[in-house]
């Protein structure tokens, strides 16, 4: 996972709007950043926080995926922990960690400057907490140390809020499935719901500011069979055939995968009892949040739930292997784990290499940037439509600083805002109209002709001529010039 996850990180020093939003708030001081915070993307606060530090090590790309490829890396770590725990099997953490580690979704979120490759280690870490909670006491196991427990499974499930405080609330439920299906108990039950409410209150105050904010999250689709169809490819492979294999295999795990559980955990918490739940309780709740409330879904959310999936597949896989032990084919039970690999990492080789390259995300954000670099002059003003697209001097200062952004009454830095605050009105065509040329900077599909582009389109029409237009992935630079005084 190390591996791919650092082959072609850098990926030509473009950024997508995602992690030009990190990159910009990361570079904020810290009190700048709390502000920010306050009005806008607190849901992300702490991961912008720790990425402020990370930034101290140098300020490029490849520093900012570095912590998602960490979070990748613990990943696999810890599902090869968690397969061993629950299934005793070296060959089925093997096989799952690798499962993992092969997903193109793990590796394009190890390579995204995004929260999301972190949540999904903060979440297995939880679940690994707690086994360590609920394992049967050893002798000398008084109650501080069996509540010490807890509050480290409190702990990190408070550290999963704060890295993206739905993980938490989503993640919770599917715990509490597996308790009640392993019939722990009632002490050990009622343990979980203190921690898990301990969790959830220190994580209220975030909830209560990102409810506010929630403007920031812009339209999401409500989930239907297409959205489901989706997450299934990001959970379960890009290709058809492996996502076939490895979904159908998952179901064998979750049927015939019954190994019985690790040392000292409950004799019904076993691996299915885990990972069904893991796999299918949050996208459960997120279809029923976003049908009966406001619409969260998206597939980065969710990302945490493709463990689940490959730990009941490698069950799948084990479970064959059991098969040829019990025939006498003790040689050939590496058999079903290297074909599973094999085609797992051959089927999905073209996109693991497509993963590296600038075309794998939606912006060539550096080509408009080095172009405006090259040919924007001294005294020419640059408007961005969208206003999404106002990362681009943020992110790349040099490709427009003899260039001003005459849209802005104050900058995003200074109004601690995601995109500054906007002159409207009569201010708005005074500042316009003091550049000969101007260029705008968005997005094709979402312009279309020049005369749509703004409310002040027919202002542009009136006094600028359009003189020429470059696209390229994602983003456009139109140059207009002035016709009328």
């Amino acid at each position: 996972m190390l591996g791919l996850g650092l082959w072609g990180v850098d990926r030509g020093g473009s950024l997508y709007s995602g992690e030009a939003a990190t990159f910009w708030a990361a570079h904020l001081s810290w009190s700048r950043l709390w502000l920010f915070l306050h009005t806008v993307d607190a849901v992300h606060g702490t991961y912008y926080g720790l990425m402020h530090l990370v930034f101290a090590l140098g300020s490029n790309p490849v520093v900012l995926r570095l912590p998602s490829v960490a979070g990748a890396v613990g990943s696999v770590i810890l599902t090869a922990v968690l397969a061993a725990r629950l299934g005793a099997s070296r060959l089925l953490a093997f096989t799952a960690a690798t499962l993992v580690a092969l997903s193109p979704s793990v590796n394009e979120y190890a390579q995204n400057g995004r929260s999301y490759a972190l949540v999904m280690m903060g979440t297995l870490l939880a679940s690994l907490a707690l086994l360590r909670a609920v394992r049967t006491d050893r002798p000398g196991d008084g109650w501080a140390r069996v509540a010490l427990r807890w509050v480290a499974y409190a702990a990190v499930l408070t550290l999963c809020g704060y890295l993206h405080e739905l993980s938490l609330y989503l993640l919770l439920p599917a715990h509490g499935v597996s308790l009640l299906w392993a019939r722990v108990g009632p002490r050990r039950f009622l343990a979980w719901l203190a921690s898990a409410a301990v969790a959830a209150t220190l994580v209220l105050p975030l909830v209560l500011v990102s409810v506010r904010e929630d403007r920031a999250v812009g339209v999401l689709p409500v989930p239907g069979w297409s959205s489901l169809a989706a997450l299934a490819t990001v959970v379960l492979g890009s290709s058809a055939a492996v996502a076939a294999v490895l979904g159908l295999l998952a179901v064998v795990g979750a049927v015939a995968g019954r190994v019985p559980a690790g040392p000292g955990l409950p004799r019904r918490l076993t691996l299915p009892v885990l990972a069904v739940p893991l796999l299918l309780v949050p996208p459960a709740l997120m279809v029923a949040e976003s049908r009966l409330g406001k619409s969260l879904w998206d597939d980065r959310y969710l990302l945490f739930v493709l463990p689940g999936a490959m730990l009941l597949a490698a069950a799948g896989v084990n479970a064959l292997a059991r098969l040829l032990r019990g025939a006498r084919l003790r040689r050939l039970v590496w058999l079903p784990v290297v074909v599973v690999l094999a085609l797992t990492a051959s089927l999905q080789w073209s996109q693991q290499q497509w993963l590296r390259t600038p075309g794998s995300r939606g912006w060539d954000m550096i080509a408009a940037a080095d172009y405006l670099h090259r040919h924007a002059r001294p005294g020419d003003g640059v408007d961005y439509l969208p206003r999404d697209y106002n990362y681009l001097p943020e992110v790349y200062p040099w490709a427009v600083r003899d260039a001003q952004q005459f849209r802005l009454r104050v900058s995003p830095a200074a109004s601690a805002t995601l995109h500054g605050l906007p002159r409207h009105g009569s201010a708005l065509r005074t500042a316009m109209l003091a550049h000969d040329r101007i260029w705008l900077v968005g997005n094709p599909h979402r312009q279309g002709r020049p005369g749509r582009l703004s409310r002040l389109g027919p202002f542009y029409r009136h006094h600028y001529a359009l003189r020429s237009a470059h696209r390229w992935r994602g983003i456009s630079v139109l140059l207009f010039v002035r016709t009328r005084r």
